[in-house]
């Protein structure tokens, strides 16, 4: 067993637990570039940070981990650390969370930003 964290294979089941996460909580969520268009008094916008191979054999691995930045926008500053506790009690078992930040006013969008960084093990090339 390489971690407690869950595999994801591929972009596909990222985008899917990204869908399903967003409709659990009821907060839309955007791939990184497509939120500025958001007009919600809340959104989530997630990218990938990095995707470094496992150890390999032979320079061969199918095994990565991923990290994901999740930043939390909200209109109302306490919204985003309850947001993101939200975020992260649906992760949990599917990812380790890294890194907090914020919240911190955001000039360009008027709302408090909050981000999150969070650590996947993903199998497949």
């Amino acid at each position: 067993k390489l971690a407690p964290a869950g595999f994801f294979h591929a972009s596909k089941k990222m985008n899917k637990l990204m869908y399903d996460t967003s409709k659990k909580m009821k907060i839309p969520f955007y791939s990184a570039g497509i939120a500025q268009k958001a007009k919600e008094d809340r959104y989530i916008v997630w990218q990938i940070i990095s995707d470094v191979p496992g150890p390999t054999i032979g320079y061969k691995s199918n095994v990565s981990k991923m990290r994901v930045q999740f930043d939390i926008y909200s209109r109302d500053e306490e919204a985003t650390f309850a947001i993101g506790k939200d975020l992260e009690e649906k992760l949990l078992g599917k990812g380790l969370v890294l890194l907090r930040n914020g919240p911190f006013f955001d000039i360009e969008t008027k709302m408090y930003r909050r981000s999150i960084d969070i650590s996947f093990f993903r199998k497949g090339n």
